[in-house]
C-alpha cells in the first residue's frame, strides 16, 4: 500500500534520530566518571542519559499510536468527549506531541549550529524524499493516492519543534513551553485571521480547537503558569 510505504519514509528518518541518541547517552554509562557522584562530568552524563532514556520513550510511544490506531494508513481515529469538544483523533495528536517533544529534545542535544543542521536534515528526508517517493508511485500507478496521515503529525513536529526549542518563555517545562507557543499561534491566527496556509493548518495536530472561549481560557492558565515560574 502506498500509504503504508509513506507512513513507513516519514517515520524512519525520526527514528534512526532516537535511536542515535540513546545509544550515545547510554554509552556514557561506560565512562568511568559516570559513577563518580558530585562531579562536573557526573551530572553531565546525568543529564545526557535522563534525555536519551526521555526520547526513547516518546519513540516508543509515538510507534504505539500507530499501532493502537490501525483504522487506516489514511486517517485517524476520532474519539468524541460528551460536551467538551467535537470528535478529535486524540491518538494523533498524542503522537504529534510526542514527535514535537522529540525535536525539542534533540535541539537541547545538539544546540543550536548542529540542532539547525539536524532540523534542515529531518526536514529533507522526510518531506521533500517522502512527497519525491510517493510522486514517483503516482506515476507509476497512473493514481494519485491520499496523504499518508504520518504526514501531518512530521510536519506539525518540525514545525513547532523549532519555534519550542528557540521561545524562551523561562519555564522549567518543556510541554509548558510547547503548551504555552501552541496557544499563542491558535490565537495569532484566531485575531489576524490570516490564510489558512501560512499557519499550515492542514498539519495542525494538538489543540486545533477554534473555539475562542477554549482558547482564551487556555492562555489565561498557561499565563498564571508562566507568572509563578518568574
Amino acid at each position: 500500500c502506498r500509504a503504508t510505504l509513506g507512513n513507513m519514509l516519514l517515520s524512519f528518518p525520526t527514528m534512526v534520530l532516537v535511536a542515535s541518541v540513546s545509544i550515545q547517552g547510554f554509552c556514557l554509562l561506560q565512562h568511568p566518571e559516570a559513577y563518580a557522584f558530585g562531579t562536573e562530568t557526573f551530572w553531565h552524563i546525568a543529564d545526557t542519559v535522563l534525555m536519551s532514556t526521555m526520547m526513547l520513550i516518546l519513540g516508543i510511544l509515538y510507534i504505539s499510536c500507530f499501532y493502537i490506531d490501525m483504522k487506516s494508513p489514511y486517517e485517524w481515529s476520532l474519539f468524541s468527549v460528551k460536551n467538551l469538544c467535537t470528535a478529535q483523533p486524540l491518538i494523533r495528536d498524542v503522537a504529534a506531541v510526542c514527535i514535537t517533544m522529540i525535536y525539542f529534545l534533540a535541539f537541547e542535544h545538539f544546540e543550536f549550529i548542529r540542532g539547525v543542521i539536524m532540523w534542515h536534515a529531518l526536514a529533507f528526508s522526510t518531506l521533500l524524499y517522502t512527497a519525491f517517493v510517493m510522486r514517483m508511485t503516482d506515476k507509476v500507478s497512473g493514481s494519485a493516492s491520499p496523504q499518508p496521515r504520518t504526514w501531518s503529525v512530521i510536519v506539525f513536529g518540525l514545525r513547532y519543534g523549532l519555534i519550542t526549542s528557540y521561545c524562551d518563555f523561562q519555564v522549567e517545562s518543556p510541554a509548558a513551553c510547547f503548551f504555552g507557543v501552541v496557544i499563542c499561534m491558535r490565537l495569532l491566527k484566531l485575531m489576524m485571521k490570516l490564510p489558512d496556509f501560512i499557519f499550515c493548518e492542514s498539519s495542525e495536530c494538538f489543540f486545533k480547537l477554534g473555539n475562542p472561549v477554549i482558547l482564551v481560557g487556555g492562555a489565561a492558565v498557561w499565563l498564571r503558569y508562566l507568572v509563578q515560574s518568574d
